[in-house]
């Protein structure tokens, strides 16, 4: 193993997790994309939802929980950053948190969900090259040139579905208990970097590393 590869793959820490004496039994789920969500399950009627879980919607549900924003490397497929925050913060607030300065790459691929004159503007001062794709609005919608450059840069930014994937398909499904935040965030990490170590033995398996 490469010392390069050696940090993407083990760089991840832990803050130091306090004793919570609140007591709750949750349940989470990985869903599409970016979003870790917890589905609260009552045991009895005392308890309560978890003090820093929050609503969101997608795709028309609303779930209640957390979520796991990655930052993917390109090249290789490893997760080189991650955040774990309550649902209801939104993708693009947190663009700032996982990029990653120690990447050589300069190019950053994101949804849609991700672009606005701020996000473009502090790219380019950052030094990164913005292969955000472009917006469509009801008043503009995108034209033919703006589409095809979505598609192109698809091929690159659907690799961190495949990630979300290979969570749900090989790495025991999508539940995870915890209590709080702050646990999950640890399980979250763990498994991150059980990911990133399943990657590396693929890699290094079919000779690519």
């Amino acid at each position: 193993m490469s010392v390069q590869l050696a940090r993407i793959i083990f760089r991840q820490g832990f803050q130091d997790l306090p004793c919570n004496k609140l007591c709750h039994l949750c349940q989470c789920y990985l869903s599409g994309g970016t979003s870790l969500i917890l589905e609260f399950e009552s045991l009895t009627r005392r308890m309560k939802r978890p003090w820093d879980a929050r609503w969101t919607k997608k795709n028309d549900e609303s779930h209640f929980g957390y979520k796991n924003h990655v930052n993917i490397d390109a090249e290789y497929g490893f997760i080189r950053v991650y955040a774990v925050t309550d649902a209801a913060v939104h993708d693009s607030q947190m663009l700032g948190a996982i990029l990653d300065a120690e990447n050589e790459g300069d190019s950053v691929w994101a949804d849609s969900a991700y672009r606005s004159a701020d996000t473009e503007w502090a790219l380019a001062k950052m030094g990164f090259h913005s292969k955000i794709h472009e917006r469509g609005y009801r008043n503009r919608e995108l034209t033919e040139a703006q589409k095809s450059e979505n598609r192109e840069k698809s091929r690159i930014r659907a690799r961190v579905e495949h990630v979300f994937g290979r969570f749900v398909n090989e790495m025991g499904g999508k539940l995870l208990r915890g209590v709080g935040q702050i646990r999950i965030a640890a399980k979250v990490g763990l498994l991150n970097l059980s990911y990133n170590l399943k990657r590396y033995v693929y890699l290094k398996t079919a000779g690519i590393v």
